[in-house]
């Protein structure tokens, strides 16, 4: 039936479709997607059209998501790169004395190269946990923001979610850095320790 149709016929059928499932009129919009005035919409123009219009009618049509939905949204962005951050740092400073000992003795390797194959490692292991660390953190039963595929794409909710993760982050390195405070009072230790072995020599 449509092959029967001439041109302007099938744009007008095509229009009328295309406003009935938009609900609006799409004749004008037509007119701005058909910039040459050629009466038909090349690749580039159709491409063009749904980069800018139908995704400003996704955010439009978008409802802002509550302040309990952004702060759950937040904490279930946060806690997984918190898991991470701890771990590659913790790893990292733990590993870092194993690594100089079992192989950087061997291969005559400097303390920076021992911390680099030690972080390394942290990564890796860091990165293979990150979806269990998820999916225990949905088994715990913490609460889900339940947000729509349009508000997950909302910039406010993406500008949170980056938030999220780089304060979950930088928590996460200050955690990891715990260990730390024992290594130096072992090096405290030990250092007083040579020291007083020198008096009495």
């Amino acid at each position: 039936l449509v092959s029967r149709l001439s041109g302007p016929e099938a744009r007008a059928l095509g229009a009328a479709a295309m406003s009935r499932h938009f609900g609006t009129d799409f004749a004008t919009d037509f007119q701005e997607i058909d910039r040459d005035r050629s009466g038909t919409v090349c690749k580039a123009e159709f491409r063009r059209y749904l980069a800018n219009i139908v995704c400003k009618r996704v955010h439009g049509d978008a409802a802002r998501p509550t302040n309990r939905q952004l702060a759950i949204f937040l904490m279930n962005s946060a806690i997984p790169f918190v898991v991470f951050g701890a771990l590659d740092n913790s790893i990292m400073i733990l590993g870092g004395d194993i690594v100089d000992d079992a192989i950087g003795a061997q291969f005559q390797l400097s303390t920076l190269a021992c911390a680099a194959l030690a972080n390394t490692f942290a990564d890796v292991l860091g990165i293979s946990l990150g979806n269990t660390v998820e999916q225990l953190t949905v088994k715990v039963g913490l609460p889900e923001a339940k947000l729509t595929p349009a508000q997950a794409d909302l910039p406010l909710v993406r500008r949170l979610s980056l938030f999220g993760a780089s304060a979950g982050i930088f928590v996460g390195c200050c955690i990891g850095m715990t260990p730390l405070l024992f290594r130096d009072g072992e090096s405290r230790s030990t250092a007083a320790r040579s020291s007083v072995g020198a008096a009495d020599a």
